[in-house]
């Protein structure tokens, strides 16, 4: 018999099936709030009303996150940023300020924390992740 998952329940915990490990899931900013081998990324909430920052487990090496994203796969979140229609997008990093983004980035220009709505898996909600400087 399928489960009922209220309004208020956590997808996470309330799913009757073999999940793969997402890792601590605790909330935060940045990778520098999440512990070695996590990486801040915006998951949906239960009830897919909100995308919540959390540490999940890094899908790779957060320093080979590429400057452009051509394939979400070789992130370490696991997650694209949305173009801006003349350029792709890059490597999901969530920040609180500019100093929290690659200061390596496009050829040396660095990147700015932007916040703008953003969509993972069909839930959207304001997020602040590193975009180019142009």
């Amino acid at each position: 018999a399928p489960v009922v998952v209220g309004e208020d329940a956590d997808a996470y915990d309330s799913l009757p099936a073999c999940m793969p490990d997402r890792g601590s899931l605790d909330p935060c900013d940045s990778n520098a709030d999440c512990v070695d081998g996590e990486v801040c990324a915006v998951v949906p909430s239960g009830d897919r009303e909100d995308l919540n920052p959390r540490c999940v487990t890094a899908l790779s090496d957060p320093a080979q996150d590429a400057e452009f994203c051509d394939d979400p796969a070789r992130c370490s979140t696991g997650q694209c940023t949305p173009g801006n229609g003349f350029l792709p997008g890059t490597c999901l990093i969530l920040c609180e300020v500019d100093a929290d983004c690659p200061a390596e980035w496009f050829f040396g220009l660095g990147a700015t924390c932007l916040t703008e709505v953003f969509d993972q898996g069909g839930v959207q909600d304001e997020v602040s992740y590193c975009a180019g400087p142009f």
